[in-house]
C-alpha cells in the first residue's frame, strides 16, 4: 500500500510542476473521497491539495468567465471540461443550468457527467435536471439526490467488503474501496438499492480479481462467502471499460 500512495503523491507532483493543476487537484480529491486513507500520507495530501486550491483559485480570478467560456470549455475535451466544472463549484451554478443541462441532454461524457452531477449535490440544486444517461432519458432533481458516501446501502457494503480483506489483505481492500466508489460516482444520480447490495459486491470482487489475473482466488472467495448466487450485476467500470 506504501507503493501505491508514493506513486499517486509522485503523479500529482508532477503535473503541479507541469502547471497541471486540475489533473492534481482530481487526482487528491479521488483519494480524499476515500475512507481510509494512511496517517503517514493524509498530512501530504492536504497540504497538496491547499497549493492546489490556491492555484486554481488564483487563476479563475485572473479571468472573468461568461457564458460562453463556460461552454465552450464544457464542450471542448475531458481535461478543459473539468476546468469549467473548477469554475462552477466555485461560483453559483444555479446561474448556469442552462449550459449545464445543455451539456447533460446530449451523449455527456461519463466523467464530466458525474462531476456536474456532484457539484449540482453540493449545491443543492432543487431544480429538475434533464439528463443523456447511456440513452436513456433521465430526469432527476439534485437536492433529493445522495453522494455515494452519505448512501446507507453503500456504506453497508463497503462494511461488509472490508470485514473481508481488512486484515488478510489491505492492498487488495483499498483496491476494492477505490473501484466501489468509482462505480456509484459513475451511477449518479442513482443510488444502490438494497436489493443490488449482494450483486455490487459480487461483481467488483470479480472486477478486482480480474484485474489481479486471480479467477480462481474469485471462484474461492466466493464459494467461502456465499456469494455465488448473486452474479448478474453490469459494472458501468466494465461498460466504461475503465
Amino acid at each position: 500500500m506504501e507503493n501505491y500512495y508514493e506513486n499517486l503523491i509522485t503523479d500529482i507532483k508532477h503535473n503541479i510542476s507541469e502547471d497541471k493543476y486540475t489533473s492534481a487537484n482530481t487526482l487528491i480529491e479521488a483519494e480524499l473521497a476515500m475512507p481510509y486513507i494512511p496517517s503517514e500520507f493524509e498530512p501530504q495530501l492536504h497540504l497538496l491539495h491547499k497549493q492546489c486550491q490556491g492555484e486554481l483559485r488564483a487563476t479563475t480570478k485572473q479571468k472573468k468567465y461568461d457564458e460562453e467560456d463556460l461552454e465552450r470549455l464544457l464542450f471542448a475535451s475531458v481535461e478543459e471540461a473539468t476546468q469549467a466544472i473548477d469554475i462552477l463549484k466555485g461560483s453559483n451554478i444555479r446561474k448556469h443550468l442552462q449550459i449545464v443541462e445543455k451539456y447533460l441532454s446530449k451523449e455527456p461524457h461519463f466523467l464530466i457527467r458525474s462531476l456536474l452531477i456532484e457539484c449540482l449535490i453540493d449545491q443543492d440544486i432543487s431544480s429538475e435536471i434533464h439528463m443523456d444517461y447511456d440513452g436513456l432519458d433521465v430526469t432527476f432533481i439534485p437536492v433529493y439526490c445522495e453522494l455515494p458516501q452519505f448512501q446507507d446501502t453503500f456504506n453497508q457494503a463497503v462494511e461488509q467488503v472490508v470485514s473481508y480483506y481488512e486484515n488478510e489483505n489491505p492492498t487488495f481492500l483499498q483496491m476494492c474501496i477505490e473501484c466501489m466508489i468509482k462505480e456509484m460516482y459513475f451511477k449518479m444520480p442513482f443510488s444502490l438499492g438494497e436489493d443490488e447490495m449482494n450483486p455490487f459486491i459480487y461483481a467488483i470482487l470479480e472486477y478486482v480479481y480480474r484485474a489481479n489475473s486471480d479467477i480462481d482466488g474469485f471462484n474461492a472467495h466466493v464459494l467461502e462467502k456465499n456469494l455465488a448466487n448473486y452474479s448478474g450485476y453490469t459494472l458501468l467500470l466494465d461498460e466504461y471499460d475503465i
